[in-house]
């Protein structure tokens, strides 16, 4: 229990708590950068439960396959799981494009904070698509019992890859939207890395027996 559920806990403190150190940064930048930071994580937030939700019911099925020993079907549940978590990210991230005037004008009546949270629902509408990715990935693997791994993915991910990009190009020429950028390339990087990994793990009997145990 310890071995799996410590690395489970490790990466979700890591993956949240840099939303606060990215949050901290901002603010140095003003008032405004803030509330449309703010308005940005809000509407990703939203909009990443459904991917986070079809991740978890992706480990539960993985995990009872695999206790069955059907290993074809843990990988059609994988497969399945991330094809409708991408379908639904393009269709919100498309959604968001077409009305992200709309959707902020719902969070303030500041001329300048919509302005710039309308630039930053584009960079959102990218950002999700591999947040998705990631989130029901890392859910697919956690099926397989496989935890370090992604807790690996998200601490170089995260705090050595889009923390430092971040601070580059927040601090740099591009501000509140640098930030985002930022995180979007490192989230990327650990949706792609855990993609990987769970082709690697689903094709890998072995290594699927020893995680679980059997």
């Amino acid at each position: 229990m310890f071995r799996i559920g410590l690395p489970i806990g490790l990466s979700s403190f890591v993956s949240m708590a840099i939303f606060s150190v990215i949050g901290f940064m901002v603010g140095t930048l003003g008032i405004v950068p803030l509330a449309a930071h703010s308005i940005a994580g809000n509407i990703n937030w939203a909009t990443f439960v459904i991917p986070m939700a079809i991740g978890g019911a992706a480990s539960i099925r993985i995990g009872f396959m695999v206790g069955a020993h059907d290993y074809a079907g843990a990988r059609a549940v994988g497969a399945t799981a991330i094809k409708l978590s991408l379908g639904y990210a393009l269709l919100v991230s498309l959604l968001l494009i077409l009305f992200r005037h709309d959707v902020v004008a719902l969070y303030s009546q500041d001329a300048n904070v919509l302005a710039m949270a309308a630039v930053l629902i584009l960079i959102i509408a990218v950002y999700q698509i591999a947040d998705a990715t990631q989130g029901t990935v890392v859910g697919a693997l956690r099926g397989y019992k496989d935890t370090r791994a992604p807790m690996i993915f998200a601490l170089v991910g995260y705090w050595l890859i889009a923390l430092p990009l971040a601070a580059y190009f927040g601090f740099g020429d591009y501000g509140v939207y640098g930030f985002w950028t930022g995180m979007a390339i490192g989230v990327a990087l650990v949706a792609a890395a855990g993609g990987l990994r769970l082709i690697s793990t689903s094709r890998n009997h072995d290594r699927i027996k020893r995680f679980s145990g059997l």
